[in-house]
């Protein structure tokens, strides 16, 4: 169940300009990434993923 706070705030927020650049696809394949490395406790949440994940884009 979602606390009325969080919907709120939902409703508030603008659309996410790099949201709009990924397809379903590759979503997908984002969030499955992202529940593999969480199993393998190689990250602890969505925001440490995506930290990871944009270094590593900037190092190549």
């Amino acid at each position: 169940m979602i606390p009325e706070k969080l919907k709120k705030q939902k409703h508030e927020m603008k659309p996410n300009r790099i949201a709009t650049r990924f397809t379903n696809a590759e979503w997908q394949k984002i969030l499955t990434v992202y529940e593999y490395q969480k199993q393998r406790s190689m990250c602890n949440s969505l925001s440490e993923f995506i930290r990871r994940a944009v270094l590593f884009s900037l190092g190549r």
